[in-house]
């Protein structure tokens, strides 16, 4: 149940905003946009941008990130676990967790976890962002904005049929030169899965103020999450899909300990008019998550082959433990310019920027309990619960690493009549130091040609170079702990933006490119592979399509479908030559409805649809999870008496109750599988304030 009180008016429930929006936001604030110094507002910007605003972020299910990246297609969970902190894809890209996630601009570790109670607004950039993001991933980057200062007051109850609580307050003013807001919350988490309670607290504090032709925004927060994590299964033998097990928790023996993620955030940016021409703008931003992490870990068989749980559904079971502390800083100075030349018009940008990321990690173990055959610790899926003897822990330091970036770019737009052409260059250098030292400087360059059909619609396309950081080989490689050197990425993108009576539509295709890394099949490792390495080409090619709006006004749609044809070539290893990449399905698609019935006055209906295609659970595409379509359904009424307006609302979701595998990702050295949520009934009351 949900139970919200707040102090301020909305809109009646039949003109509310939609769940997700393609277009953007004017902003007064400093607060930069996701699509670059050359596109504050995202509609026009020459790249596919969702925007998942407030209006999703406040519905009663929305605790998780993945609940709200779920609203679009091109978006998939990339060990999203339970317990943990999440992390996605986009474009089939795994996104990488120190340079992905960003809040108000800010790269933060993607580690942080970040909370939705201070968000105003979720922005996701699908593409090379090399204006936008620098050195990124390659897929794309996801930016959390945070709530501004306003007259607001606010409570909030929701209430889970398990137990769950989750209460917070949201409260603020506005006068004209200062404001703030601050939000609190507390939750009890009682998740559908075994023995994973935890519970969490998140304090923030957002201030804004003007003086002197300076406008300034600064945000500070904290969070402290404590949760058991829930781990993921594995192929049986590497051949078979275990059975689909929802509520099933393989971490639970006597001696397994929650996860704890302590967060913090604090960021400013200034704004400065130096003309009526020119501003200048000023960044620094600090994420920090220091982590307790715990976890009864099930990881391969004592039998070949070792990666993998046995036949049998038996498992080697580990106790894993690491002290980290995870930390990003970020610098970064703007200049903005127009120059007015007729029928021609210019506006200019030019910057530098500094990112700096450190992992530490102390007390680090993962040991089993090995009799005197050399057989490491055994349990079952079939009853994890049983007790098991704790297995002996040998803590050690490991090497600190520290990752960075710091860049230099200028950009450029000219517009002419009804065209629009946009140039820009980045001078990186990329460093990385852990067991050794690696540094390069490279050129980015980024363009884009828009064209304005009408007022209301525009054909654009982009092309783009980017750089991401090479990531780390798995424990089961002959080069376990190895850093690969970054990789150079490309991309090609068309696209159509369009607004059509209260509907907006937007489709792009795109082809991108980079290096493929891969762990070779035959070798020396404990699992009988050779090195992990860069190799050939990983190539996607897609298509999207997102409309959101009324056709009428008493119905509201929201839909978008993803087309990926994701393959490797030239990797010199036949295995995985030409096979669509893991955990990429070729379609994936997602519907809403929502209809307010004429003749009963508050009553409206809902329903949703999102369907997914199958997916290899490995490398090699011999395994793969099938296709699955999940269903949701719900029945609200609105009503309104004295100063409050209340909305009763019935949910149900996963009405069929279909068992399927949302994430058969690699990731942390397995190929892991995680279960999709069975049904859930869920009955929530809304109040507010009119």
């Amino acid at each position: 149940m949900a139970i919200c009180v707040e102090g301020h008016a909305e809109e009646p429930s039949a003109r509310a905003e939609p769940a997700v929006i393609v277009t953007g936001t004017r902003r007064s604030s400093p607060i930069p946009s996701v699509g670059g110094p050359l596109n504050d507002q995202v509609e026009l910007a020459p790249a596919q941008i969702t925007v998942i605003p407030l209006s999703v972020l406040q519905q009663p299910e929305m605790q998780r990130a993945s609940s709200a990246l779920n609203r679009d297609a091109s978006v998939g969970e990339n060990y999203a676990a339970i317990g943990y902190y999440e992390n996605f894809s986009i474009r089939g890209f795994t996104l990488d967790q120190g340079s992905a996630y960003r809040i108000n601009g800010f790269i933060v570790p993607g580690e942080l976890h970040v909370a939705l109670d201070d968000q105003e607004r979720i922005e996701v950039l699908k593409g090379v962002g090399t204006l936008a993001a620098g050195a990124a991933s390659h897929g794309g980057l996801v930016n959390f904005v945070t709530k501004r200062p306003a007259d607001v007051a606010a409570a909030r109850l929701d209430l889970t049929p398990r137990g769950g609580r989750h209460a917070g307050v949201d409260f603020g003013g506005a006068p004209e030169v200062f404001g703030y807001r601050i939000n609190a919350a507390h939750e009890d988490i009682r998740p559908y899965v075994e023995k994973a309670n935890g519970h969490r607290d998140f304090l923030s504090l957002a201030l804004d103020g003007s003086a002197s032709g300076w406008t300034v925004a600064g945000d500070i927060e904290y969070q402290r999450r404590s949760q058991f994590a829930v781990p993921g299964f594995q192929l049986l033998g590497g051949s078979a899909l275990p059975p689909i097990l929802p509520a099933t928790n393989i971490n639970q023996q006597p001696w397994s300990r929650p996860v704890e993620n302590q967060g913090w955030f604090a960021g400013v940016r200034a704004e400065h008019y130096m003309t009526q021409d020119w501003k200048l703008r000023l960044g620094v931003g600090l994420g920090r998550a220091r982590i307790d992490d715990n976890l009864a870990f099930p990881f391969g068989c004592n039998d070949a082959p070792f990666q993998y749980f046995c036949a049998d559904g038996s498992y080697v079971l580990y106790d894993y433990h690491s002290k980290e502390l995870r930390q990003t800083t970020h610098t970064d100075a703007t200049v903005f310019g127009t120059i007015q030349g007729g029928e021609v018009n210019q506006r200019v940008a030019f910057g530098i920027e500094r990112i700096a990321r450190t992992v530490s990690q102390r007390d680090y173990y993962s040991n089993t309990l090995v009799d005197a055959a050399g057989r490491g610790l055994m349990g079952n899926i079939n009853d994890p619960s049983a007790p098991l003897p704790a297995p002996p822990s040998t803590p050690t330091d490991r090497a600190t690493a520290n990752v960075g970036q710091r860049g230099i770019y200028v950009a450029d737009e000219i517009a002419w009549h009804a065209w629009r052409v946009q140039g820009a260059l980045r001078l990186v250098q990329l460093w990385q130091r852990q067991y050794g030292d690696v540094a390069q400087t490279h050129v980015l360059p980024q363009y884009a040609l828009i064209r304005n059909l009408d007022p209301h619609s525009r054909v654009y396309w982009g092309q783009a170079k980017g750089l991401e950081f090479g990531s780390e080989a798995p424990l089961t490689a002959e080069n376990a702990g190895e850093l690969l050197p970054p990789r150079q990425t490309k991309q090609n993108e068309v696209g159509w933006k369009g607004e059509w009576r209260d509907l907006a539509i937007s489709t792009a295709a795109f082809r991108m490119q980079r290096p493929y890394e891969f762990t070779d099949v035959n070798g020396n490792s404990f699992a009988g592979m050779g090195k992990f390495h860069q190799a050939g080409t990983q190539t996607h090619t897609g298509w999207e399509l997102a409309g959101q709006g009324r056709p009428t006004a008493r119905l509201q749609i929201l839909a978008s479908a993803a087309w990926i044809h994701a393959r490797a070539k030239d990797t010199g290893e036949p295995a995985f030559e030409g096979v669509q990449i893991q955990n990429i399905p070729r379609i994936r698609s997602t519907l809403f409805a929502r209809y307010a019935f004429a003749r009963a006055p508050g009553l409206e209906l809902s329903a949703a649809w999102s369907h997914s295609g199958k997916r290899n659970a490995r490398r090699d595409g011999s395994v793969s999870v099938p296709s699955y379509d999940r269903f949701d359904t719900g029945l609200s009424w609105t009503t309104v008496w004295s100063r409050y307006r209340a909305r009763v609302m019935l949910n149900a979701t996963n009405l069929t109750d279909r068992r399927y595998w949302r994430d058969a990702s690699e990731a942390y050295s397995a190929d892991l599988l995680f279960p999709g949520a069975p049904r859930e009934i869920v009955f929530g009351v809304l109040v507010e304030g009119t």
